[in-house]
């Protein structure tokens, strides 16, 4: 299992940690969840953990939705309490629409373009993973209904290579050193997106990507 640890204020990151016994989380039926990004490698692992250990209505958005995929990825868990929909997070009008008419809770960001399409398509990166991160705070800041937490992931990216470190693990406290536009982008979205957005709010960084 996963176990989050504080890298200085408000950054944490993703280690391993001996297995722990998996128990239901009190998150009721009237907790609703959007995941963005939630057809994605972490995302399909966050939803199926919810729709596991948890009784909340999980809504994943994707920009392709589709039931043959859908069936695909969550073949193995009950689907009564999971709906997709289908979601661009550079499009805020339709983010600030799905956040009021599921009625959404709580917010999972994961939505984002991975370094080689950034590399090769800057500007629609930036605008998925920068601007679209932006959007998506001000669709929650509209929302006529309380949202109760945010949480949105970094990357392990903007600490650099690997060989930057001596040691067998990134300090707990290094700071952020990116040398692509991918984690830049994740390191600006870390730290100054949330300006302003009262809604609790976490950002795991994860070594996955």
């Amino acid at each position: 299992m996963a176990a989050l640890k504080i890298r200085g204020p408000d950054r944490f990151s993703a280690r391993s940690s001996k297995p722990d016994v998996e128990e239901p989380v009190d998150l009721a039926e009237t907790e609703r969840i959007l995941i963005t990004g939630g057809y994605g490698c972490i995302g399909v692992q966050a939803v199926k953990w919810l729709l596991k250990h948890t009784d909340a209505l999980v809504v994943v958005g994707s920009r392709d939705v589709n039931d043959q995929r859908t069936q695909r990825l969550f073949h193995d868990v009950d689907g009564s309490r999971l709906t997709c929909v289908s979601l661009d997070v550079r499009e805020q009008r339709q983010l600030q629409d799905v956040l009021t008419e599921k009625r959404i809770t709580r917010v999972i960001h994961l939505a984002a373009l991975q370094t080689p399409d950034c590399n090769t398509y800057r500007d629609r990166g930036l605008q998925i993973n920068l601007a679209g991160t932006q959007n998506l705070i001000e669709a929650m800041k509209a929302c006529p209904h309380p949202m109760q937490r945010f949480v949105f992931a970094s990357s392990i990216a903007i600490y650099g290579p690997r060989s930057f470190y001596s040691g067998p693990q990134v300090p707990m406290l290094a700071e952020p050193n990116p040398v692509n536009v991918y984690g830049v982008w994740k390191n600006s979205k870390g730290s100054d997106n949330s300006a302003g957005c009262s809604i609790e709010n976490q950002r795991p960084r994860t070594a996955a990507d």
